[in-house]
């Protein structure tokens, strides 16, 4: 490159001189020489996209130079695209006046994109087999490529730690053995199992393998289990080898589930704990409507080791006891100190075993237990954070906070869901109730509160509460801690209202799918957006169908300045006038400038004029609503995924 001061100065000395062809010459020489200077500063800093910006700049003012050619196939070297590199090269070579140094960068770059590279060959042993963390589905099929490849995967135990293995329609001892053991080591720390056969020799096969550090085993068992008649003449679900290779493979064992299984659960939760005491996460959910269920043989109890104490923090199970759970629930106490979760359940089983007396037992002997879900509603997941392990005992809350309770599981009376809330009134801070739609009433309000929820700060129901419980309004009155309220298909009168704007903490509403009265609404919001100190920060509104006019409701949304994040759906009942007044009333309370994050589907919201008027309005909060990680964590803050499982039902 030639120095660009210097051709600067000639272009002088040549204007002066009235050379004015040489001073054009010398300046475009200069120009040149220039923006190569820039393509190797960018260079230099790794900024490609910017030098190949010069580059091309540098091409389309002189085409028939060679260097910008050069320059935009050296940095798709860079940049490991050889197939644009060899376009690029070749492209000089046809339009540049000196090809040479191209046709040989050509001929490289051709070289490189032309070439097979192995990785077995290329890449260390440990790299290569980390590639397949990435595509874990494809190691088997990775092993067809070479000879060299399929001993390769095969000696590096650690592709294998973690294993999907389905055997539908196989034969309990087969060819399919030989082939699963060559992969089977101590490596193995997550096990998926799919099967419709015995699982009996599956697990032989593992205990037999030293796959003694497995951490996480999920068991899909759709087999109509034939097992061994104990002594007793009983059948028994479990046969010894079960029971020997489970204990085998229980060293790390911190989590097991075990699902649409025909084991049966009769005294089988005391025998898993026993078997597996590391446990931290235990799951059991069978195929629905098993007839014969029954206990364990006597002879199955003499193959356990002695019980010991258990590292289970959650339990997820079915509701089927001896003793209607009596039994079940001194084990728990007594071999499971750091229970935090529950989750009890019966599929709608008409059958299924009353587990109001395991569940006091264990609310007022299990000190840890803080989650507790009776019903089809889902517990959230385990996490570390949560864990008061380290929490000094004088400073823990005993008591269950967080209560998940599904009024349309026949396990559940009335007398039972209002005695849980009374129990737990003082500790209680998560209240998810899915109430039954054909047991709601919305009179008595005048009913006094059987409990004060002083510590309520999240409530999520879905179709109501049954007045015989409590009415709603009663029950939002009794919670003043409360700061989340969402509720789905519940019906709400004037005086449902009259208790929400009394909420003096509450942050975020969200209403889907509730029928309301309208004058109760519109009296809310303009008491909510008359409050110097509105707490409410997030509103959501969901809405298939309606049958009253929503024009002045939305109109007087707008209203409601201290709103950060607004979410309307609604399918009809909105019209451009009330999108006009919307805007207008937002300009003009100061929502607009406040509000981070708009979700509006609501008609003829969609039609160009009101989209470049809201954009102008709400430009970046339309554009963040519309983000996938705002999107859904906005959607979790209003009740997801609560929200959707209620909505369905």
């Amino acid at each position: 490159m030639v120095d660009v001061i210097s051709l600067l100065e000639q272009a002088l000395h040549a204007t002066k001189s009235a050379h004015y062809e040489r001073a054009e010459d010398c300046l475009r020489d200069a120009y040149h020489s220039l923006l190569e200077l820039r393509i190797a500063q960018a260079l230099k800093t790794q900024r490609l996209n910017t030098a190949m910006q010069h580059a091309v700049t540098l091409t389309r003012l002189f085409p028939q130079s060679p260097s910008g050619y050069q320059w935009q196939g050296d940095i798709w070297c860079d940049k490991l695209d050889y197939k644009r590199a060899v376009e690029a090269y070749k492209k000089g070579v046809r339009h540049s006046d000196n090809s040479v140094n191209l046709e040989e960068s050509a001929a490289k770059a051709t070289e490189r994109r032309d070439s097979k590279l192995d990785p077995v060959v290329a890449l260390p042993s440990e790299v290569f087999c980390y590639l397949f963390e990435f595509v874990p589905t494809k190691r088997v099929t990775a092993m067809c490529v070479s000879r060299q490849w399929r001993q390769e995967l095969l000696s590096n135990k650690a592709v294998w730690k973690d294993l999907s293995i389905h055997l539908i329609d196989k034969q309990p001892n087969g060819y399919w053995q030989a082939g699963l053991s060559r992969v089977l080591s101590s490596s193995l720390q997550t096990l998926s199992i799919t099967t419709n056969v015995k699982i009996c020799p599956l697990l032989y096969l593992l205990a037999n393998a030293q796959c003694t550090h497995v951490k996480s085993i999920v068991i899909e068992d759709t087999s109509t289990y034939c097992p061994e008649l104990g002594r007793s003449g009983q059948q028994s679900f479990l046969e010894p080898v079960f029971i020997q290779s489970l204990s085998k493979l229980s060293m790390c064992l911190t989590s097991l589930t075990i699902t649409q299984c025909s084991l049966r659960p009769l005294g089988l939760l005391p025998v898993l704990l026993t078997l597996c005491p590391r446990l931290v996460q235990l799951t059991y959910t069978p195929q629905p409507f098993l007839i014969d269920r029954y206990s364990l043989p006597t002879w199955d109890g003499i193959l356990l080791p002695d019980p010991q104490v258990t590292d289970l923090k959650r339990l997820d199970w079915m509701t089927y006891w001896e003793s209607d759970g009596v039994n079940e629930a001194a084990f728990v106490v007594a071999c499971c100190p750091n229970l935090q979760y529950v989750r009890l359940h019966a599929h709608h089983e008409q059958n299924a075993s009353d587990p109001h007396q395991f569940v006091n037992i264990i609310r007022q002997e299990c000190p840890r237990l803080k989650y507790l879900s009776i019903g089809a509603l889902e517990l959230p997941k385990l996490s570390e954070e949560q864990d008061d392990k380290d929490i000094p005992e004088e400073l823990q809350i005993s008591g269950i906070q967080h209560l998940f309770l599904d009024s349309r599981e026949p396990l559940m009376t009335r007398t039972d869901l209002r005695s849980m809330l009374v129990s737990n009134q003082d500790t209680i801070t998560k209240l998810v109730y899915a109430g039954d739609p054909d047991d709601v009433s919305l009179t008595p309000d005048e009913v006094e509160p059987l409990f004060q929820l002083k510590k309520l700060q999240e409530l999520t129901m879905g179709f109501g509460i049954s007045a015989n419980i409590s009415p709603l309004p009663l029950l939002l009155l009794s919670s003043p801690a409360l700061c989340k309220l969402v509720l789905v298909r519940v019906t709400l009168s004037s005086s449902a209202f009259t208790a929400i704007g009394s909420l003096p903490n509450l942050a975020v509403l969200s209403l889907t799918r509730c029928p309301m009265n309208l004058t109760g609404v519109l009296t809310f919001i303009s008491q909510s957006a008359a409050r110097q100190d509105n707490p409410l920060r997030k509103f959501s509104y969901s809405s298939q169908s309606t049958t009253v006019d929503m024009d002045t409701f939305l109109s007087d949304l707008g209203l409601l300045a201290s709103l950060t994040h607004l979410q309307v759906h609604l399918s009809k009942g909105t019209t451009e006038r009330g999108l006009e007044r919307f805007r207008k009333n937002a300009r003009q309370s100061g929502l607009a400038k406040n509000l981070r994050s708009l979700d509006l589907s609501v008609p003829y919201a969609d039609t160009s004029d009101t989209q470049r008027a809201l954009k102008k309005l709400f430009g970046r909060a339309l554009n963040d609503a519309r983000q996938w990680g705002f999107f859904e964590e906005q959607n979790e803050e209003f009740g997801d995924p609560y929200r959707k499982i209620l909505a369905g039902i």
